[in-house]
């Protein structure tokens, strides 16, 4: 009998077993290897911003810092960060775990209001409650101390000088394909939230000159 015929049965079967798993394996590591880079582009970009805004007291720049690290499939859409700001290094420190505010998207620039955290447990890393100061734009916490309706609390002085503050930036990261989210736990590590999402981060803390 010949050869290939005999074996011609057995092949096809370990190939439609075996290529399934091998073409998810590829999928996991180019989507591994992306991940990889977004996060030290989110690194790169909330460093910057940081140093940025200890000099300068203002965030013209960011959009172009977010431009300048991003990679060529990541839409500066799904990037955005928020601050928290303190009255000084202390009061950032009164409280563990030290100026480590939970993660999230955020509904609006304008309040503290999310869509989805990244860890909801509270007592695993992250900070629910924090004595910051409130601020009117959590984008652009500049214009909470030169505004005219600054909703700033009693604590904080009309200059944001001296302020420690709590960069952080975030990527709603899309995945390459629906098959794809399903390798990284149906591509979502948020929860209370209304529209879930896969968020990469980075954060800074800093102290404005």
């Amino acid at each position: 009998m010949d050869f290939s015929k005999k074996y011609r049965g057995s092949v096809a079967i370990e190939a439609a077993l075996t290529l399934p798993v091998i073409c998810m394996l590829i999928f996991f590591i180019i989507e591994v290897a992306k991940l990889g880079n977004v996060q030290s582009a989110i690194d790169a970009i909330a460093l910057e911003m940081c140093f940025d805004f200890m000099a300068a007291k203002k965030t013209d720049d960011f959009e172009s810092i977010v431009l300048k690290h991003i990679p060529s499939y990541i839409s500066p859409e799904t990037i955005t960060w928020y601050f928290s700001v303190y009255p000084d290094l202390d009061e950032m420190n009164s409280s563990s775990p030290f100026g480590g505010e939970e993660v999230y998207w955020p509904q609006s620039e304008n309040s503290k209001k999310t869509d989805g955290y990244v860890n909801n447990d509270r007592q695993n890393g992250f900070l629910a409650e924090t004595t910051s100061i409130q601020l009117n734009n959590y984008k652009h916490p500049e214009t909470s101390f030169t505004s005219k309706d600054s909703v700033i609390s009693s604590t904080a002085s009309s200059n944001i000088g001296g302020k420690a503050f709590v960069l952080t930036v975030v990527c709603d990261y899309k995945f390459s394909s629906d098959f794809v989210k399903l390798l990284f736990g149906g591509g979502s590590n948020t929860v209370d939230g209304k529209n879930p999402k896969f968020l990469i981060w980075g954060r800074y803390v800093g102290v404005c000159s």
